[in-house]
């Protein structure tokens, strides 16, 4: 019973101590001091010295992300077998989408049965060019992991 009560009591205790009021404004925590770059030479900034880590950008499927997927679904024939089993499952899909935005080296990373990888690796190979993927101002050739669920809903 005793156990109870000091249980309680601190239970009720910092129930309160999280419910108190407590408001910090930005005037309350101290301004650090300004930092000044010209007090370093060796990062002095000027026109002709400007670091920038190259910007990197994603392949896209033209029309975006809803296109690649109604594309998948207008073109994807789920084979008699998967249907007549039942089966149902995610797939992961890796390929290479090169300079040009054509897809090359098609491959099944995880698969839930083989006849549908032959399919969605046939459907993957018909997708129209893609707008590739660059670095900087470089168009370079980037993998894509796609995953895909297969519903019979």
């Amino acid at each position: 019973m005793r156990y109870l009560v000091l249980f309680l009591l601190g239970v009720c205790t910092s129930y309160h101590w999280s419910q108190t009021n407590t408001h910090y404004s930005a005037d309350s925590f101290p301004t650090p001091p300004p930092v000044h770059l010209n007090n370093y030479p060796e990062n002095e900034v000027t026109s002709d010295h400007i670091l920038m880590d190259p910007i990197e950008l994603a392949p896209a499927f033209p029309g975006g992300q809803k296109a690649m997927y109604s594309f998948l679904s207008d073109h994807l024939v789920i084979p008699a077998y998967i249907i007549e089993n039942g089966l149902q499952g995610k797939l992961y899909v890796q390929f290479t989408i090169d300079s040009t935005g054509d897809i090359k080296d098609v491959s099944v990373l995880k698969s839930f049965h083989q006849v549908m990888d032959a399919e969605i690796i046939r459907v993957i190979e018909m997708m129209p060019c893609w707008k590739p993927g660059q670095i900087g101002l470089e168009k370079v050739d980037m993998k894509f992991t796609l995953p895909i669920t297969v519903s019979l809903n």
